[in-house]
């Protein structure tokens, strides 16, 4: 039959018509030229470029280690002391959040381009995926040679079409890295004949704050067969990063982002393929798209653009190949969160909680501060202008019987002397706003306390989120007002150890541990006799305290 005799004619004539108008017949021996046709249309829109950004399911077909980062957003800024116990009762829920994204592109030569992702992240298992690919040409007429040795139509007609099933598995190894794994099922049909194989991706991401940088491999396998006859997978490397501009005067509004991105794929046996995007995202909801690609199967200029409603997503690209016209992609995606994280509770009303050392609120820091620094986010100062407000709404603070007690907290990823160092300059950049806004210095006390007053076991990434937090705390104790005072006024270099030994032994007396408390105090050595007289009052206290409960 036709078929059989002269099946690779037709493949390579499929291929080369339909799919590599930049990519010359003497790169690549391979078939299976659909594995770098792009599925996403945002992605496309960026020249490919998308190896480092978190975008979608699709995310994952560019780099495994995408899904890695799909983990549920923390639900609110802001949590308070009677949810301390609901965290540790009920941990965070195991289900963190679910991906879904389709695309359809009309590709040349009658070809269907379609795809299906979808992810879901687990607490402390890691996010899974799944994704099919296809390629179908629409049915060819087959034909026969007859008597005379001319092609005749047989009246029958061939199905033509290419499969890829995707598993994926993505680990976050720390905040900022992740790993993830491809495996990959892969059938090229041709009527009755057909080839499969396995294969497999490996990819790594580093996301920190404004960038981030990836590496893949793709189609680690064996060969494809038909019949007798063997076909190699198109292996790449791939390597590539983004970057968030934050130039403002190229902002519409604060919200807005301006994303430079780039990738370098190298094949074993194809030429370097180069990767330029630039996205211009406004409010968050519309977006942007610009991108070009140098040499390989989508060789050319490409635009793009998208909608955010809520959790949906819908996105467009085109794509201008230089010898076959146009390529359209339309995709929609879907990212459902669950905010329901067990340890974060979005309070309505009053944000300051009773506890028993006062009235308290807690800030993540993660939420005002940029990472491993003390300085803030641009998204900080309305979450701090609300714990401003609600100070000085409160009634102790209006009778001035409180000191406004400021804590900055670390979990145990550094070592002490940084977390303490951090800590304390993170209290102090928040001490600094707070009277910038209008709170009394002298009424207000910044300590760092580093990772020593952690509120969970730092077991988990959730647990060091939780850790990482600056409370605020309005005490009403006039002993401790008085030698707080007296510890402000001593000297700098005396003033640093007191300060600490002081409000750690502050802490754990309220946390019922009197003798802890007792053993912090007794550390203090200081030669101002208004300062020891106090230390030594309160010493008395908690002593006395602890004979009454015995």
């Amino acid at each position: 039959m036709f078929i059989n005799s002269y099946r690779n004619t037709i493949i390579s004539l499929l291929l080369l018509c339909s799919l590599t108008g930049s990519l010359r017949a003497d790169e690549s021996d391979s078939v299976l030229q659909f594995l770098k046709i792009s599925p996403a249309p945002e992605a496309s829109s960026l020249g490919n470029a998308y190896i480092s950004i978190q975008g979608n399911a699709h995310s994952l077909y560019y780099n495994p280690a995408l899904s890695s980062f799909f983990t549920a957003r923390i639900g609110s800024f802001i949590y308070t002391p009677d949810t301390y116990s609901l965290y540790v009762k009920n941990r965070s829920p195991l289900l963190k959040s679910i991906n879904f994204s389709l695309s359809y592109a009309r590709y040349y030569q009658s070809l269907n381009y379609g795809s299906l992702f979808s992810t879901f992240s687990l607490r402390r298992i890691g996010t899974f995926g799944i994704g099919l690919i296809s390629l179908i040409y629409d049915e060819i007429p087959i034909t026969d040679i007859d008597s005379s040795g001319n092609y005749v139509e047989t009246g029958k007609k061939m199905n033509v079409g290419d499969y890829c099933l995707i598993i994926n598995y993505g680990y976050r190894i720390t905040e900022n890295i992740g790993v993830g794994v491809n495996l990959k099922g892969i059938m090229e049909k041709l009527h009755d004949v057909t080839g499969k194989t396995f294969a497999a991706d490996l990819g790594f991401l580093y996301i920190k704050d404004q960038w981030g940088v990836g590496l893949s491999v793709q189609n680690l396998g064996m060969p494809i067969k038909f019949d007798q006859e063997e076909n190699d997978l198109p292996l790449d490397f791939t390597v590539g990063g983004h970057y968030e501009i934050k130039y403002k005067k190229l902002l519409i509004s604060p919200k807005d982002k301006i994303t430079a991105s780039a990738k370098v794929t190298k094949g074993v046996e194809t030429e370097f393929i180069t990767g330029l995007g630039l996205e211009y995202s406004w409010q968050g909801i519309v977006f942007l798209r610009a991108g070009y690609q140098i040499a390989g199967v989508e060789e050319g200029f490409k635009a793009g653009a998208g909608i955010k409603y809520i959790n949906m997503n819908l996105d467009y690209g085109i794509t201008f190949h230089k010898e076959l016209g146009m390529v359209h992609r339309i995709g929609l995606a879907y990212k459902w969160d669950n905010k329901n994280t067990g340890f974060v509770v979005e309070e309505k009303g009053k944000l300051l909680k009773a506890s028993k050392r006062g009235l308290e609120i807690g800030i993540q820091s993660d939420k005002i501060f940029k990472p491993n620094t003390a300085e803030f986010r641009d998204d900080a100062y309305d979450t701090l202008d609300k714990v401003v407000d609600e100070v000085k709404r409160s009634p102790g603070y209006v009778n001035i019987i409180y000191i406004v007690r400021i804590e900055g907290n670390t979990d145990d990823s550094k070592k002490k002397e940084l977390s303490l160092d951090l800590s304390q300059k993170r209290a102090n950049a928040v001490f600094k706003y707070f009277a910038d806004k209008g709170i009394d210095k002298k009424n207000m006390v910044a300590v760092g306390l580093g990772e020593n007053n952690p509120l969970v076991t730092n077991d988990s990434f959730e647990n060091r989120m939780l850790n990482r937090r600056m409370d605020v705390v309005l005490i009403e104790k006039k002993e401790e007002k008085t030698a707080s005072k007296f510890i402000d006024e001593l000297p700098k270099a005396e003033r640093e150890e007191i300060e600490k030994l002081f409000y750690f032994g502050l802490d754990k007396y309220y946390k019922e541990d009197r003798a802890g408390a007792v053993q912090m105090w007794k550390q203090i050595k200081t030669d101002n006799p208004e300062l020891q007289e106090k230390i030594r009052e309160m010493i008395n206290k908690a002593e006395q305290e602890m004979k009454n409960k015995k």
